[in-house]
């Protein structure tokens, strides 16, 4: 029978019409079983899960249980008198009897009393120069809970202070604590100074009289305060590029300043060669075409002045003598006579002390040959 009521049995013998009766009241079984959701403990900061309880709903064999929610989370217990919620929000407990596929439904809110913190936000500074303990870590913004905070940076009690001064690069454990007792924990990190440096690149090497150049690349561009050591040979001490042309071998020291006081150096090394490059003709011809008329000494800018210049005969006499003379002028030279006349076509020796850029002064001969 699908419809309550009462039924009746006729049974007829068709031999002899007799007839014997039987009657059954089915009764509708459309009772639905209980559904009774206790109200949960609300969340806190410490409390971060609660306990659904439908103690009060029906039990048996043929009932079960099914939890749902849109909006929180169910941690276990779906399919249980109990389960547990991990979060706020409304949730709904069906109760199904399965001898009669009725079901009931209870619904119950799960609060929470306090809104958790989710993170921090920074702004820090950098210490001035590497090594400096002078970095900055403040605290710019709490996300969420419920102010005022409390702030431990390293292991420190708790103060309201959010900024903290004077400190080495490097990571920082730091806890915030709301006004609800809700904490939170996390890192802030001081960042490595970008610094100062300064290159003068390799050394050099010059000849004596010559110059090159040195530049202080500065990284990053920009200072306060540039001075060079020592400050002979440099053609200005205040500037980052420099033209040097020093006497002797040179090491020569750069320091650089930034606004930040930040300090660096760099060396490098100017060696000066001083070589013999002095040259004298070994012939010359004092014949009045105007060219290589006059015999003189020839040589480059480390050559400051020639102090003597002599020139004897085969047989030791000395047949001119000059002093000091520039070199590379003809003018001031040798003519190829003596007292006025004109000297036959033959060997000479010459002598002189030169006079080099760094007050050395060295002596230097050879032949010559004079022709006509």
């Amino acid at each position: 029978a699908t419809t309550a009521g009462l039924y009746r049995l006729v049974i007829t013998d068709e031999n002899n019409g007799c007839q014997a009766f039987a009657q059954r009241l089915v009764a509708a079984d459309t009772i639905p079983p209980l559904a009774v959701v206790r109200p949960p403990d609300p969340l806190d900061c410490m409390i971060r899960s609660a306990l659904l309880d439908a103690a009060p709903s029906s039990i048996g064999d043929n009932i079960t249980y099914l939890w749902s929610t849109l909006d929180g989370l169910l941690l276990g217990g779906q399919q249980s008198i109990q389960a547990e919620a991990g979060a706020p929000g409304w949730y709904v407990l069906a109760v199904t009897n399965t001898g009669n596929g009725c079901t009931a439904r209870d619904s119950v809110e799960v609060i929470e009393l306090a809104t958790p913190i989710d993170g921090v936000l920074f702004d820090v500074e950098p210490p001035s120069c590497p090594g400096q303990m002078d970095g900055i870590l403040a605290i710019d913004t709490v996300l969420g809970g419920t102010g005022p905070f409390l702030y431990a940076l390293d292991g420190s009690g708790f103060s309201s202070l959010a900024n903290f001064e004077n400190l080495p690069s490097g990571s920082y454990p730091l806890e915030v604590q709301d006004a609800n007792g809700c904490e939170f924990a996390t890192e802030g990190v001081v960042p490595e100074s970008v610094g100062l440096s300064v290159e003068l690149g390799p050394d050099i090497v010059i000849q004596l009289g010559h110059f090159d150049t040195l530049i202080a690349v500065i990284d990053p561009p920009g200072y306060d305060t540039l001075w060079w050591w020592p400050v002979e040979g440099l053609s200005d001490p205040g500037a980052p590029v420099q033209v040097v042309s020093p006497k002797l071998s040179t090491v020569y020291t750069v320091w650089v300043r930034n606004a930040n006081g930040c300090i660096a150096s760099a060396q490098a090394t100017v060696k000066v060669q001083r070589g013999n490059r002095v040259y004298g003709p070994t012939v010359f011809s004092p014949n009045g075409d105007g060219q290589n008329d006059r015999y003189t000494l020839f040589a480059g800018p480390d050559v400051v002045s020639i102090q003597v210049f002599r020139i004897f005969d085969r047989w030791g006499n000395m047949v001119f003598e000059a002093g000091p003379i520039q070199p590379n002028d003809e003018s001031l030279g040798w003519d190829g006579t003596l007292n006025g006349m004109e000297m036959d076509p033959a060997v000479f020796v010459f002598y002189a002390e030169v006079e080099f850029s760094d007050g050395i002064i060295e002596v230097v001969d050879g032949d010559l040959m004079l022709m006509r």
